[in-house]
């Protein structure tokens, strides 16, 4: 489905600018000013916003209709208002069988909060392991 969403990207966000009369722009891949931590939106929505696409199979996409999909993305979306600064995220269900569905992802500060935290350990342990292992290349 990452292969389909590659080919149906294009026609997603034609939908998309059509259905909310708006213009998006490519973003490219965002990093955090101090380069530990990134993301990279599908596209970015005026001023505040960003645009993550789905092109996912007939159940997900039922389930995203049916509400029951969002909290599976919260973390992507969340890290990229995290990344990005942005106040929202329109998490886009596209498929041409179905209608589209939107769910917007409106930016929350106590879970971005403890999304930094998880990312700045999680890298700390990285950087730790990395220093051990060129330490261990050096005495070898």
């Amino acid at each position: 489905f990452m292969y389909r969403g590659t080919i149906m990207e294009a026609q997603a966000i034609a939908a998309y600018e059509f259905d909310r009369n708006v213009e998006t722009m490519e973003a490219g891949f965002c990093l955090r000013d101090d380069r530990r931590a990134g993301c990279s939106p599908d596209r970015l929505v005026g001023e505040y916003g960003c645009l993550e696409i789905k092109c996912c199979s007939a159940p997900v996409h039922i389930s995203a209709l049916l509400g029951l999909e969002a909290q599976n993305h919260m973390s992507q979306c969340q890290g990229q208002l995290w990344v990005t600064g942005r106040a929202w995220v329109d998490l886009y269900f596209y498929s041409p069988a179905f209608a589209p569905h939107i769910v917007r992802i409106e930016r929350d500060g106590d879970y971005i909060d403890d999304l930094e935290k998880a990312v700045g350990e999680f890298c700390d342990r990285l950087d730790e392991a990395t220093a051990r292992l060129t330490r261990a290349e050096v005495a070898a």
